[in-house]
Order: C-alpha cells, then structure tokens, then sequence
C-alpha cells in the first residue's frame, strides 16, 4: 500500500513539475529522468529512458527526503561498480576540474545530486562521447542498489 500511495505522490509531483513555469536553472526541454518519492526504496520513476544524440535529457528529484542523481554506472554482480568511463577525463566533474572523480574514475554522463526541485541537465551526452545506438545502465551515487536505470541513446534524425 505505502508503494502505491509514494506511486501516486511521484506522478502527482511529476505532473507538478513538468507542468510548472521555467526557473533559472531549467534546462531545455526535453525527456526527464525522475527519482521517485522515497526513490531509495522506490527507484525511479522512469527506470528506462529514451534519448537522442545532441538533445537534451534532464533529472528532477521528486523526493523531498533525499538527494539523488543520475550517473553512468552500474552495480556489477560481484557487487563492485561498473562504469561506462570518459576516456580522457576533460568533463568539468573530473578531476582536476573537480574533485568528484579521480583520473581513469570519471563516468561517461553524470548530474550533480539535487534537492526536491526543478530540473538539471545530465551533463556529457552531448560532446562525442557517447556512442549513438548504444544501451547505458545509470544509477543513484548514493542508492546504488535501489536506483538503477537504462538509457537508450539514438541517432538524431536531422
């Protein structure tokens, strides 16, 4: 029952955010990736996602408990991770740029963990890196197990 009830919480703020005037850190239009209320034990709300090469793809956490976002890795069944890693660590969340990831550590995509709120851009789909026509797993740094995901990116047809 509680699954259901956060089920329908989720698509309620969903609606609310897609539906809500643009803020200053909106990104441009486009597919949302949504961590679910509860997501660490729910997931999220949109566990398969479909992209295309060159346009953008958002986050919105809709839980107002956590935070939460989306980077490309996985858990493997040895329960290590496993990431779909930049090749030359340039992306401004790589080392030394930040220090979120160290050198050979850097994920392919990634966007920062957010509060409840209006949406952020899934940062590195859009620079060459990315493969067209190929499926990525992504997950919740923090909520590894519970928040997993795929991303199917497709050729633009312009």
């Amino acid at each position: 029952m509680r699954k259901k009830v956060m089920t329908i919480l989720g698509c309620v703020a969903l609606a609310a955010l897609t539906f809500a005037p643009a803020q200053a850190d909106d990104t441009s239009p486009g597919p949302t990736i949504v961590a679910a209320p509860d997501g660490q034990t729910t997931g999220f709300l949109t566990p398969a996602m479909v992209a295309v090469t060159g346009q953008p793809l958002n986050f919105v956490n809709a839980d107002a408990l956590a935070l939460h976002n989306v980077i490309s890795c996985h858990t493997a069944s040895n329960g290590s991770n496993a990431c779909d890693i930049r090749p030359d660590g340039s992306a401004p969340w790589c080392y030394p740029a930040s220090n979120f990831y160290l050198p050979g550590r850097c994920p392919l995509f990634w966007s920062p963990l957010k509060v409840i709120g209006n949406p952020t851009p899934i940062y590195g789909l859009d620079d060459g890196y990315a493969i067209t026509g190929r499926t990525y797993q992504f997950y919740c740094e923090p909520h590894k197990t519970a928040m997993t995901g795929t991303l199917v990116l497709l050729p633009n047809p312009t």
